[in-house]
């Protein structure tokens, strides 16, 4: 049984302890895991591990500090441009893109940036002495607050104009690596 976000018609389960999953095969991954253990979800439709959401937007204005993120993978990246601009407009959510074909929602001011800043803080390292490596639309936040920022060869156009560092070599070729070298890490 696949939890359907009706907005979007991506599959979407949010389990109990806030995670959520959405790509169809990964929730066929799991629902077979599942199945070899001698138990389907299909057979326990109401465990309390997850919700089906009928309507993303109304879920979202009530529960939206206990989710950490949701990531949605479309069909294609035209689907996933049909749905961006309904996620856009829930109030009281960041809503990015890691790659084409995703979207990904978090509660307002929940991102990788406050993320880096929040570590750092808490491992006495000041922010000048923060290195954030990335490639996507997902990653600007943290790119944009780090001390350094490093951006894949390969990472998106308006991504690598925010970068302090663009790696020669794509982050399939030791790009992050290539990034450590040059600085002496």
């Amino acid at each position: 049984v696949f939890a359907l976000c009706e907005a979007c018609h991506a599959d979407l389960r949010i389990f109990a302890d806030g995670r959520a999953m959405t790509d169809r095969a990964s929730m066929e991954y799991n629902a077979a895991c599942h199945a070899r253990k001698g138990s389907t979800e299909a057979r326990q439709p109401d465990d309390g591990r997850f919700t089906i959401v009928r309507d993303f937007a109304e879920w979202m204005s009530r529960h939206a500090h206990a989710v950490e993120k949701f990531c949605m993978f479309f069909h294609s990246a035209e689907e996933a441009r049909q749905y961006l601009p309904r996620f856009t407009a829930i109030r009281g959510v960041e809503v990015v893109q890691g790659s084409p074909d995703n979207i990904e929602v978090t509660a307002a001011g929940v991102n990788k940036g406050e993320s880096l800043l929040a570590l750092a803080d808490h491992l006495g390292i000041p922010r000048e002495a923060t290195l954030a490596v990335g490639d996507s639309e997902n990653d600007r936040a943290m790119l944009e607050k780090a001390g350094v920022a490093a951006v894949m060869a390969n990472g998106m156009e308006h991504i690598r104009r925010l970068a302090d560092i663009v790696s020669e070599n794509d982050n399939d070729h030791d790009g992050v690596a290539e990034i450590f070298a040059r600085l002496g890490v």
